[in-house]
């Protein structure tokens, strides 16, 4: 749009982008090559990410095997993130313990164990009621 000359509030309504980023966009490409007055057309790799150093993210392989151990019964939904590491690395992924606990709580799992309790029936209501009244002051 920018090669088009339409304006930048044109183009913050048909994309969303804000100016601010519309101007690091364009200054972007420009270190990158791209010409604005001459008919050039602006390609992806003009404004592509550039690759980052760090880290590189975690397989989703690695991923499901956490989630697998985890889910495999209830002995190993208590497990601790160590335990959980060394039962992934012994299926074949090198994972952290701190990654394990990352991976868990963006799943939406917590470190507390939820417990069901048995429901009352009707006559275990009937005997508590009985049993409070007896006891009101």
């Amino acid at each position: 749009m920018l090669e088009d000359k339409k304006s930048l509030g044109q183009i913050k309504e048909a994309t969303g982008v804000p100016k601010t980023a519309l101007y690091r966009l364009a200054a972007v490409a420009r270190e990158r090559g791209w010409v604005e007055n001459k008919n050039m057309p602006l390609e992806v790799s003009h404004v592509l990410n550039a690759p980052r150093s760090g880290r590189p993210a975690i397989f989703s392989e690695a991923i499901k095997c956490v989630l697998k151990v985890v889910l495999q019964n209830s002995t190993t939904r208590g497990f601790s993130c160590i335990t959980i590491a060394k039962e992934v690395r012994k299926r074949g992924h090198e994972i952290a313990p701190r990654t394990i606990w990352k991976v868990l709580t963006h799943a939406g799992y917590s470190q507390c164990k939820l417990t069901v309790k048995p429901g009352l029936n009707e006559l275990n209501m009937a005997e508590r009621l009985a049993w409070c009244l007896e006891r009101e002051h």
